[in-house]
């Protein structure tokens, strides 16, 4: 996982359901939004340019506590090489550095690889998971 805890996004990241912050310094903190359901892509970059005048667009990265509030269960940490396993049904997914593998565990001794790549934010591994009906 990066070490890093936000990173600033870019507009291509912004989509329904994404989840991002906004430092607003006349109100001394940090706002958490998400796009909703009905907004497009013309209406995300109006609200975007709307508040870039006086506000800082971040996003957290990917850490244990995002994965395991999509109920994924620790499994184990291996701080060696910096892995992180978890499990859910019959997945298991794996972090090492800024990677992530999801696996389908078939049998005791055989799994699947579904997705290998990186993910850099919570709102993106929801959507990995959606499109591997891991999650509804």
């Amino acid at each position: 996982m990066n070490k890093e805890l936000y990173y600033i996004p870019t507009i291509e990241e912004f989509h329904i359901g994404f989840t991002y912050e906004v430092y607003n310094p006349e109100y001394e903190g940090d706002d958490t939004y998400s796009i909703i359901e009905n907004a497009s892509r013309l209406t995300i970059e109006q609200v975007l340019n709307t508040w870039k005048h006086f506000s800082e667009y971040k996003v957290k990265y990917l850490d244990k506590e995002d994965i395991e509030s999509l109920e994924w269960k620790y499994s184990s940490q291996n701080d060696i090489n910096n892995l992180i396993s978890f499990k859910k049904d019959s997945y298991q997914l794996i972090t090492m550095d800024n990677k992530l593998t999801i696996y389908k565990l078939i049998e005791p001794e055989l799994e699947v690889c579904l997705f290998h790549g990186i993910i850099n934010n919570k709102s993106e591994l929801k959507f990995i998971m959606k499109c591997l009906e891991i999650l509804e």
